[in-house]
């Protein structure tokens, strides 16, 4: 959870980064966390984070960073372009458990398919209180 990530970056331990990072990924993240603001990467002005080897190759010049400002990349991965609200998460969530747990449990044999059924849709309407409840403490508050 992010708080977490915040209680790790406050902490005194080395900050632990995932393996499946790459070494550059690994390197920059490391340069910008770290907690002596004068030894923190940029600490020195941006030209340092620029000359990052996780920049390299696609942004060596200064008209490259120029045409990253401008938007000129294509980006290397495409957000979703709905937005979702979290009750609709929630909702989602629970549809898609229910119809997991029925599908299990279909597979399975009818005596347990209908306990696990019910369950899930006790499951369900359990995320769909919780949401209206979330709206419903906006709309109050």
């Amino acid at each position: 959870t992010q708080n977490a990530v915040l209680n790790e970056l406050r902490g005194k331990a080395p900050v632990k980064l995932s393996k499946e990072l790459s070494n550059r990924a690994a390197a920059i993240i490391s340069g910008l966390v770290t907690r002596n603001p004068r030894k923190r990467l940029g600490s020195r002005g941006a030209g340092e984070l620029k000359k990052h080897p996780f920049f390299f190759p696609r942004l060596k010049q200064a008209s490259d960073w120029k045409k990253l400002l401008n938007r000129g990349f294509a980006p290397p991965i495409r957000p979703c372009k709905t937005k979702l609200s979290a009750s609709s998460m929630h909702s989602r969530a629970a549809s898609n458990a229910a119809s997991r747990a029925t599908s299990r449990a279909t597979s399975r044999g009818a005596g347990v398919r209908n306990s696990d059924a019910r369950g899930a849709e006790e499951f369900a309407a359990m995320q769909r209180a919780a949401a209206e409840g979330t709206a419903g403490g906006k709309k109050g508050g």
